[in-house]
């Protein structure tokens, strides 16, 4: 919390993203824009982002396209 002046929510999701090794958050929320980059964590701040995405295809590609 301290190190990226989080709320609280917010530092247990980096945490968890962190200690668990998930390679992306996606989210809206600015907050974790900074703290993503430093951690090295993918933030996909828009759908646009998931679209565009050259990872393999995983759950993010069924949820952008839905119809």
């Amino acid at each position: 919390m301290e190190k990226y002046n989080l709320l609280p929510n917010d530092a247990l999701i980096l945490g968890n993203a962190k200690s668990h090794q998930v390679g992306a958050i996606a989210s809206f929320d600015p907050d974790f824009t900074q703290p993503c980059q430093k951690e090295g964590i993918k933030l996909f701040d828009n759908v646009d982002l998931l679209k565009n995405n050259d990872d393999p295809p995983s759950i993010w590609e069924s949820l952008v396209n839905e119809p």
